[in-house]
């Protein structure tokens, strides 16, 4: 039964060409095996492949950045590679076979990761259908094989699982549950990775011998393997930080003058803070007195306003039923006024036309006809002789005028049209004048109206933002919220101040059950005092009954023969009896009996003549010192008895004062968030009333800003109308105008036509009637009185004409005389004056009432304006009492009820206030300067002082300067038992540390003596050689040369007077300055670095000594076992060393352990063959890749491989000097890609 490793196999591996080989190859190592090939085909790459089967990390065998490329990613260049070890635990059957499989992790290329495969080797796990497999598909093969298989393990975990070592990691129990089932040996096989890698380099390393021998003490020391340093357990801080906590303590007993001074004006200050809180209740109640004030002012103002807005809803009916009076009055007036002004155009055009003339000549038109008549019939006779010629000329003359006539009559009748459109002109324009200003009358009435409707809502809406911006309110909750939280505020300041008083209480209790406790402490002190010299004394006499060991009466009685009783006791001093520096010895066989004592030699030299030798004394000083160390024990039990008692009652007081501190610090730590909690809801409740009052600032100026805009357009619409109607009339009398001028100048244009036709036809009859007298002249006629009496009846033909051309002149003046004539212009004159009249007194009454309206409007607003500033006066006082209570007074709560005149000046009470203010700032300043300079001196330097001062304070961030200082003044008190307390507990800490890290060196070098009785057992297990005899080898320990060492031993005179002290009050004393001194002196050995570390290898040498073909030759160190002899020679006692190390390891186990190495091909053949089966012997199989074996040397090795491009290894014959090409270890899968 053995455990052995059968094959290494190379699986598509890495090659010297820089690619996957292709192909699986394997070593088999058992027997031995020896490699050959020419150089840079990767024999030695794939040797150092072994002691990866170990777990031992690839970085510690080849080193990369050296112009090498790492070995995983060299051996393993695809996810198909892998490097496979067949091994055997106990038997050559199957199930006794286990492989393991290495293979690169994915995501890092130059790191290993293993998998442990309950079979042995089987090709289909990595090869199916002519392509290699990963580790997926193996894994996939291995379930369809029906094959257990490991989860993916690290290094360290398949170090710890095939060397069976454990792991301290949360996978411990999958760890230990795979030793058992996958381990390489049977027991822990810890640093065997290390020995096979230290075979694996060029030449046998001393220093890798020297650290594996370290580790496998370490490991036997219970410290594991990987332990090859001893360092101090917490380095140079813990001594740094004692050094400054002490130094730190002397300057704090310094400051109690300071802290007393402080205490004082803390005391003085809580006096001046009660006056300034009952001030702070005379603010509020005065703030209370002028809000109540404020409230009634407000309603007041309130009311006026509501009252305002019923009397202009008044004002602006009234005024506007006067508006429509004025409004009809006027266009009464303007009717009135339109009907005068046409009468009175009427009777201007009857006076211009002359009206009353024409009336007279049309009356007397018969008359001017018969006179016609007459004149005509004169003509007839005077003509009748010549009444053909005359009738023919007078017929010329008559159809020269009846044609001028019908002309003329024509262009008379062509007048009528141009006067009746006039007449319909006149009307068109005074119904679009009558139209146009009822349109403006009305769009004026329309947009007053309007106007005025829309300024009333305004009007509401600018008494209610008014109201706002006087007293901004805030919503419901907001002010539910901010009243929660300052009754919360109030009440929890209120409990603190009780809290305070019971603190202050309990502290008084506990100050005087200190005070007992300290006095009766002090009497066990000095009770415990007096036992323990009691009991020194009576040790010091029962020692003489019970000597320690190595003293001189330890020596006596542990000696068999007691006659020393009856000689040498009387000759000694009894104070020589504890002394352990006389070395006695008793000597049976002597020959000097003068040198000797009864047979004792004594060193006489140290000896000083005793005084006294007298055994009943000694009995009656035992006695004495029992009955005194009786009675002071009863003494100590006594004290002790009030100690306790004093001690319940100061637990008890401590207990309370503890209670009522623990209440005050939760109530001061929830000060800070209800104060917060008050300042968020006073920050909301001031920023809502800020954003109401400026919505409200706005609102108000918008407002008013629409109600001027509105006043000024119903203004704007008064001179609009005037300006309006006044347009409009002007326009339609510029058109009335522009009509009767085109009228007249149409007839006028007319009437130049009648005159030019009437000029025409005078000059043609005139020319008819010179021929027709030049015709009857010729016959005789009288021409002259002829043409008199036509010239009489064309001139009174011409009136008739005249006449009649003004009967309808006459007619319609006769109508309007009918109508009233003169009388009627002078009727609608009154009427139009009355209606102006009428008008203007409308006018004035809606001026009258709209200056009323205003009148009532300035002393409404001076009567407002009155509260107003009344109010606002008082706002300003509540302004004032409302920032001294909040700003002022800061934590200071009011404790009583006030007494003070809520009349009182708010001027007056503020001085109050900040006078007081600046006095108890003045103090907190004082105190906070003290503050400041205590707190500074306990924390200049790092200490454990200033952490406890910082914690302290770092609680106490919620209390006020004046909290701080307070609790600087209790954590002063702290300082003795906390932190003088932890000093010197320290001390002894840091001693025992000490003492343990001295003892660690003693333990070391005790199991390196175990160790080196091991390893020459386990060299005594080796086969020798013929040429060496009696090799002896030890490792020796040197730690002298540290510059620590010779510290440790003053510490342990530290420890001893540590361990010595009795009755030391350890709250109250410092260590000494010679304790202080010393761990100074241990402090400044340690490094800067914050350690002290010993590289345990660094202290260790190799000394032994052999017999070299008959010459006995000693070594102390390794370079002298390096020069002791030939290479040879000192290759045989490294390997011999390994070997018993490795026998240490194994621990006479079974297991077989390949090793690779050339230090073979150093020996000569007769050692070479002792060599080989010294290591057979001691299962061991060499793996060699020396090119300098010979024949006779290659027949020790079982196995032989010739080493080819491209990752090929064929197995050949060392009888013949060329390889085997039959037998080929490549595999039928050689070639596939």
């Amino acid at each position: 039964m053995s455990f052995q490793m059968r094959q290494m196999l190379f699986i598509n591996a890495g090659s010297n060409k820089h690619e996957p080989s292709n192909r699986i190859t394997s070593i088999d190592p058992r027997g031995g095996a020896s490699v050959l090939g020419e150089n840079g085909v990767g024999k030695t790459t794939t040797l150092r492949i072994i002691p990866l089967f170990f777990g031992h990390l690839p970085s510690q065998i080849v080193l990369s950045g050296q112009g090498q490329e790492p070995m995983i990613r060299y051996i393993l260049p695809t996810d198909a590679s892998a490097i496979a070890f067949e091994y055997q635990r106990g038997t050559e059957n199957e199930e006794d076979l286990r492989l393991a499989v290495i293979r690169r992790r994915r995501d890092e290329s130059d790191a290993p990761e293993y998998r442990l495969y309950r079979c042995g080797y089987r090709q289909e796990l990595f090869v199916s259908e002519g392509r290699f497999l990963t580790d997926e598909e193996s894994q996939k093969q291995a379930s369809l094989l029906g094959i257990e298989i490991t989860g993916k393990l690290s290094t360290t975990q398949y170090r710890s699982v095939i060397l069976k070592t454990g792991l301290d990691a949360k996978d411990k129990k999958r760890m230990q549950a795979y030793s058992r089932d996958f381990s390489f040996g049977p027991k822990q096989l810890d640093n065997l990775d290390r020995l096979v890698a230290a075979m694996v380099k060029k030449h046998i390393n001393f220093a890798d011998i020297v650290q594996v021998a370290v580790g496998l003490v370490q490991y036997e020391r219970g410290l594991g393997s990987d332990r090859a340093q001893l360092s101090i357990r917490h380095g140079r801080a813990p001594f740094d930080r004692w050094m400054n906590n002490h130094a730190a303590c002397v300057d704090a007993l310094k400051l109690a003058p300071k802290i007393e001074e402080l205490e004082h004006a803390l005391k003085d200050h809580r006096a001046m803070e009660a006056k300034f809180r009952e001030r702070r209740a005379d603010v509020r109640l005065v703030n209370n007195a002028r809000a109540s004030e404020l409230n009634v002012l407000t309603a007041a103002i309130e009311v006026m306003a509501e009252d305002r807005k019923e009397v202009v809803l008044s004002q602006a009916g009234c005024r506007t039923e006067l508006g429509q009076l004025s409004n009809v009055a006027g266009e009464a007036a303007r009717v009135t006024k339109r009907s005068f002004d046409d009468a009175l155009d009427e009777a201007n055009y009857f006076e211009v036309e002359r009206a009353a003339h024409w009336d007279a000549l049309v009356r007397e038109l018969p008359t001017l006809r018969l006179n016609k008549k007459a004149i005509d019939s004169q003509v007839e006779v005077t003509e009748a002789a010549n009444k053909e010629a005359s009738s023919r000329y007078e017929k010329l003359v008559h159809d020269t005028e009846r044609e001028a006539g019908e002309r003329q009559l024509t262009l008379e009748v062509s007048k009528a049209p141009y006067r009746e459109e006039y007449e319909q002109t006149i009307k068109a324009i005074e119904l679009q004048e009558r139209k146009a200003l009822k349109e403006s009358e009305a769009t004026d009435t329309a947009q007053r109206q309007q106007l005025n409707e829309s300024k009333e809502p305004l009007l509401e809406q600018r008494g209610v933002w008014e109201a706002q911006v006087k007293s901004p309110t805030t919503s419901g909750e907001t002010l539910q919220a901010q009243s929660t939280a300052k009754e919360r505020l109030l009440k929890h300041t209120q409990d603190a101040g009780d809290v305070r008083l019971i603190v202050s209480r309990a502290e008084a209790i506990h100050k005087e059950a200190q005070q007992a406790f300290s006095g009766r402490e002090g009497d066990l002190r000095r009770a415990k005092a007096k036992t323990e010299q009691a009991a020194e004394a009576l040790n010091l006499a029962q020692k003489r009954l019970n000597p320690d060991a190595g003293t001189l009466m330890s020596a006596l009685r542990m000696h068999g023969d007691e006659s020393w009783k009856a000689t040498l006791a009387k000759i000694v001093n009894p104070d020589l009896l504890e002394r352990d520096d006389l070395d006695p010895k008793a000597i049976d066989d002597f020959e000097d009996v003068a040198q000797t004592a009864y047979g004792w030699q004594i060193n006489t030299g140290a000896i000083l003549s005793p005084e006294w030798a007298d055994d009943t004394a000694l009995s009656q000083a035992i006695e004495l010192a029992a009955s005194r160390l009786e009675a002071a024990q009863k003494h100590q039990d006594s004290a002790k008895e009030a100690l306790a008692d004093a001690s319940g009652k100061l637990n008890a007081a401590k207990q309370s004062e503890e209670v009522a501190q623990a209440r005050l610090f939760v109530l001061d730590g929830q000060l800070k968030d209800l104060e917060t909690a008050v300042g968020v809801a006073d920050r909301l409740v001031e920023t809502e009333k800020k954003q109401v009052k400026a919505k409200a600032d706005s609102e108000l100026n918008r407002i008013r800003r629409e109600i001027k805009e509105i006043a000024d357009q119903i203004n704007s619409l008064s001179q609009a109308r005037v300006t309006l109607d006044k347009a409009i009339r002007s326009t339609h009398d510029k058109l009335r105008t522009e009509a009767k001028t085109l009228r007249d100048d149409a007839i006028r244009g007319i009437d130049i036509s009648i005159k030019a036709l009437k000029e025409d036809t005078v000059g043609r009859v005139q020319q008819i009637r010179k021929q027709l007298d030049d015709h009857l002249s010729a016959a005789g006629i009288d021409v002259a009185h002829l043409n008199g009496l036509k010239g009489q009846a064309g001139a009174v033909g011409r009136q008739i004409d005249e006449a009649e051309a003004k009967e309808s002149l006459v007619r319609r003046w006769h109508e309007w005389l009918s109508a009233g004539g003169n009388t009627r212009v002078e009727t609608l004159k009154s009427s139009a004056a009355a209606a102006a009249e009428a008008e203007g007194k409308h006018s004035a009454a809606l001026n009258t009432f709209i200056a009323s309206i205003e009148t009532e409007r300035v002393q409404f607003e001076a009567a407002l304006k009155a509260k107003q500033d009344k109010a606002k006066a008082v706002d300003e006082d509540i302004e004032i009492l409302t920032a001294l209570d909040e700003n002022d007074f800061g934590a200071y709560q009011p404790l009583h009820v006030s007494m003070i005149d809520p009349r009182e000046s708010v001027k007056e009470l503020r001085a109050k206030v900040k006078a007081e203010c600046i006095d108890l700032k003045k103090l907190a300043g004082s105190i906070d300067t003290l503050f400041t300079s205590a707190r500074a001196a306990l924390t200049t330097k790092d200490s454990a002082i200033r952490e406890l001062v910082d914690v302290s304070l770092l609680d106490a961030t919620t209390y006020s300067e004046i909290g701080k200082a307070e609790t600087l003044c209790s954590c002063y008190k702290l300082i003795g038992p906390q932190v003088i307390n932890d000093v010197n507990t320290t001390l002894r800490t840091l001693v025992a540390n000490i003492g343990a890290f001295q003892r660690e060196f003693a333990s070391f070098e005790a199991e390196v003596a175990s160790f080196n009785k091991r390893l020459q057992a386990g060299l005594g297990e080796v086969r020798r050689f013929e040429r060496i005899r009696d090799l002896q080898l030890h490792l020796v320990t040197n730690f002298e040369g540290l510059g620590f060492y010779k510290s440790l031993s003053k510490m342990q005179e530290i420890v001893r007077q540590q361990s010595a002290e009795f009755g030391k009050d350890y709250s109250r004393e410092l260590p000494s300055d010679e304790t202080v001194r010393a761990l100074a002196d241990f402090q400044n050995k340690i490094g800067t670095d914050g350690s002290l570390e010993v590289n345990l290898a660094s202290h260790i040498t190799l000394k032994g000594s052999v017999t070299d073909n008959g010459v006995y030759k000693e070594f102390k160190r390794s370079s002298e076992l390096e020069g002791i002899s030939s290479d040879g020679l000192t290759s045989l006692i490294l390997i011999t060393l390994l070997t018993a190390l490795l026998n240490t390891v194994r621990k006479g186990e079974p297991v077989h352990v390949p090793w690779v190495t050339d230090e073979v091909a150093r020996l000569d053949s007769k050692n070479f063959v002792g060599l080989m089966k010294m290591l057979q012997e001691n299962h061991i199989d060499v793996v060699t890749a020396s090119p300098e074996l010979g024949i006779t040397q290659l027949a020790m090795f079982s196995h032989h491989y010739l080493f080819e491009d491209r990752g090929r290894i064929r197995e050949y014959d060392p009888s013949i000097y060329k390889p085997l090409v039959a037998k080929p270890k490549a595999s039928p899968t050689q070639g596939v890609a």
